[in-house]
């Protein structure tokens, strides 16, 4: 029995290298020594589905926000937009795990600072001096999004 256990873990070591990420192809992996706890695939679990399922409402909420047209949407279409995103934003984190905080803390305070810039803009001129800022709050939430998205990749694929 101790033979086998033996030769699972020299198993490990030797393929875990072979199923990493893409790189230099004129490189050589190194091996590495990993748990089999870390090399579990996440389980296909309801809590699994809710995460993934919640994964695609805020993502396509977020390529709303990250498509408006502002000088036609104007400061509403905005607000509504990030409303759209925070609920959606709710529904993952009520259903990921602590794993996902840290991430989901980022997109949140990157959207509020944008929800906070949108809901002092009242017309059309004030949505054209606020571009700049704007700008640069859309493309915080796009970055904190991306990273989300990349850790939840991991889960939902």
């Amino acid at each position: 029995m101790r033979r086998s256990g033996m030769l699972a873990a020299l198993t490990l070591v030797l393929v875990a290298p072979a199923c990493g990420s893409g790189g230099d192809s004129g490189s050589t992996a190194t091996p590495q020594v990993v748990t089999s706890a870390a090399q579990a695939p996440p389980s296909p679990d309801a809590s699994g589905a809710a995460v993934c399922a919640a994964r695609g409402e805020l993502e396509s909420s977020v390529a709303s926000l990250r498509g408006l047209d502002l000088g036609t949407a104007g400061a509403a279409g905005l607000v509504t937009a990030a409303q759209q995103v925070h609920q959606d934003l709710d529904a993952l984190s009520a259903a990921a795990s602590a794993e996902y905080r840290p991430t989901i803390s980022a997109l949140r305070a990157s959207l509020a600072a944008l929800s906070g810039t949108a809901s002092g803009l009242t017309d059309k001129e004030s949505v054209k001096a606020a571009m700049p800022e704007l700008t640069a709050q859309v493309a915080a939430v796009s970055a904190s999004w991306a990273a989300l998205r990349r850790q939840l990749d991991n889960r939902c694929g």
